[in-house]
């Protein structure tokens, strides 16, 4: 499985004598088949379609939409924000999820940025204090692509709500004073982006500017997942950390538009390298570009 040859290569450890049982930031479709029906376990499939989850899911996995159901709230004008930890934690009991769970985070997959919605929800079960969660390496399209892998369909048996216990965890999430002080501080600002956004030519519609924040470097998560939405192999990530800003040790905020792709910078940053020293401005550009003090380098395009 992947997560062996990561914890081979560095990139994240366990325990040796729990690598044969204990999950590891990454699962493989294997281990999802194999233990999703455990007690204790809950894949949390968060494909936005109710039908298409009744036509085929992993067996004993529970149904979120990710766009629907509250993951990411607006704060004022800004899109996107982590909601508070009790909205959360009513949301994630309502599943059936308790304190005691291993989730296993369960993406669309697919296609690069489908990887983003399986981390920016792994990250958001961090930052509320629950360390007990993996994530599905290719998503459900991982999953269904196995012919080898059993699927279950029709009627939706529900888990019976949980208490959910959430509190805010500050050192996984940056604010913009964090980011306006990186600079002195010795933080690395990575844009998550792909490099259209990053240099300026073009701008998504959550950011009130084009450009980048000011000494940014450019990782974009096109580089860490595969074209179907895999985590690139372990021989990759280290070269993408021996040529870019990204690092095991440095201080580093991942930012995006609105905090969705930095989150998986930060996965690969936080949970695959280690570096506990990883943080995601949850507000980004969307945040930033909104204060019209606030600088923006635009390295194309901008005067």
């Amino acid at each position: 499985m992947l997560r062996h040859c990561l914890a081979a290569l560095g990139l994240f450890s366990l325990p040796a004598a729990a690598l044969a049982d204990a999950p590891g930031p990454l699962v493989s479709p294997e281990w999802v088949a194999e233990h999703a029906c455990d007690d204790g376990v809950v894949a949390l499939d968060l494909r936005a379609s109710p039908r298409s989850f009744r036509r085929a899911r992993i067996f004993c996995s529970v149904n979120s939409s990710y766009s629907g159901d509250g993951w990411r709230v607006a704060q004022g004008r800004i899109p996107g924000m982590l909601p508070e930890p009790a909205a959360l934690a009513e949301l994630i009991g309502a599943l059936g999820i308790g304190n005691d769970d291993h989730v296993i985070v369960v993406g669309p997959g697919g296609w690069p940025n489908a990887a983003t919605i399986a981390t920016r929800v792994y990250w958001t079960f961090k930052a509320i204090g629950h360390d007990a969660v993996s994530l599905l390496d290719g998503g459900f399209a991982a999953f269904r692509a196995d012919s080898s892998l059993p699927l279950e369909n029709g009627p939706v048996r529900g888990r019976a709500p949980q208490t959910f216990a959430a509190a805010l965890r500050p050192e996984l999430l940056a604010t913009a004073d964090d980011v306006a002080a990186a600079a002195e501080s010795g933080v690395r600002l990575i844009d998550a982006r792909e490099s259209e956004y990053f240099v300026g030519v073009n701008k998504a519609w959550a950011a009130a500017r084009p450009g980048t924040l000011p000494g940014a470097a450019n990782v974009p998560l096109t580089w860490l997942v595969t074209p179907d939405g895999r985590f690139q192999p372990p021989e990759i990530l280290e070269s993408i950390v021996a040529h870019t800003a990204l690092d095991r040790e440095a201080p580093l905020i991942a930012f995006c538009n609105s905090g969705q792709m930095a989150s998986l910078d930060w996965f690969v940053a936080h949970e695959l390298l280690g570096n506990d020293r990883a943080r995601v401005y949850d507000g980004s550009l969307a945040e930033w570009t909104a204060d019209p003090a606030r600088p923006v380098e635009r390295r194309i395009g901008g005067e």
